[in-house]
C-alpha cells in the first residue's frame, strides 16, 4: 500500500509511504528460537524484515523536495536520524470444527506507538542526504520494520492456532532532533491499514 503524506509543520516536505504487512498463515505456530523456515521468529545479523513465524510489517519512505532545502543547498549532510512508531492490533484465535475461524475464541493484542526498527543505516539523516547527492535521478527516505514477538495461547484438541489479521494505524515518522538539513518534521499516516 502507498500513502502520500505532507509534513505537519508548515513548509515541510511531502513523503510517500509504502508499507507491507506479513501475517503468519495458514496456522500460527511461531518458534522463538528459529532463525529460518516457516516458524522463524528470530533475526540474524543484517536481517531487517518481519519473519514468517511471528509476522510484522515494513515501512519505506520517500522524501520529496530534499534537494530544495536550504541545508541541502548549503552542502550539509544532516545529523541524527529518523524515528518511526505505529499502533498495532493483531487478532488471534482458533479454528472451528469446520476449519473456519472461530470468532468466539478470538482476542486482540494491541500496542500503542511501538518503536519501529531502522533498516540498518537507512534511518540516518546523513544516509538520506548522501543518497540524494549520490544519485540525482532518484529520491530517497528512511526504511523501518517491525518483527513481532510471539504470542502464546492454546486451542482445544484438534483445533489450530490462527492469526486472523493485522491492523496498523497512526504510522508516525519524525526527525526528533534539530539538524542542519531537515530541522524538526513529523509525518503521520493515520490509516488504518489491514492485512
Amino acid at each position: 500500500m502507498t500513502v502520500e503524506v505532507r509534513a505537519e509543520e508548515p513548509g515541510g516536505l511531502a513523503l510517500t509511504l509504502k508499507h507491507e504487512g506479513l501475517v503468519p498463515r495458514p496456522v500460527y505456530d511461531p518458534d522463538p528460537g528459529a532463525i529460518s523456515g516457516p516458524r522463524q521468529c528470530g533475526l540474524i545479523y543484517h536481517h531487517y524484515y518481519p519473519t514468517s513465524g511471528c509476522g510484522g510489517f515494513t515501512v519505506s519512505a520517500t522524501l520529496h523536495g530534499v534537494r530544495e532545502l536550504p541545508g541541502y543547498i548549503a552542502g550539509n549532510y544532516g545529523s541524527g536520524g529518523f524515528d518511526a512508531y505505529a499502533d498495532t492490533a493483531r487478532t488471534f484465535g482458533c479454528t472451528a470444527a469446520d476449519g473456519s475461524f472461530d470468532w468466539g475464541s478470538s482476542f486482540v493484542v494491541r500496542t500503542t506507538q511501538t518503536t519501529l526498527s531502522h533498516v540498518y543505516y537507512q534511518g540516518g539523516a546523513n544516509w538520506v542526504v548522501g543518497a540524494h547527492r549520490s544519485d540525482p535521478t532518484r529520491e530517497f527516505g528512511p526504511y523501518f520494520f517491525l518483527n513481532f514477538a510471539p504470542v502464546d495461547f492454546t486451542c482445544p484438541e484438534g483445533r489450530s492456532k490462527v492469526q486472523y489479521g493485522l491492523k496498523v494505524s497512526n504510522i508516525t515518522i519524525s526527525t526528533p532532533e534539530e539538524n542542519d538539513v531537515f530541522g524538526k518534521m513529523t509525518w503521520r499516516a493515520e490509516g488504518p491499514f489491514y492485512w
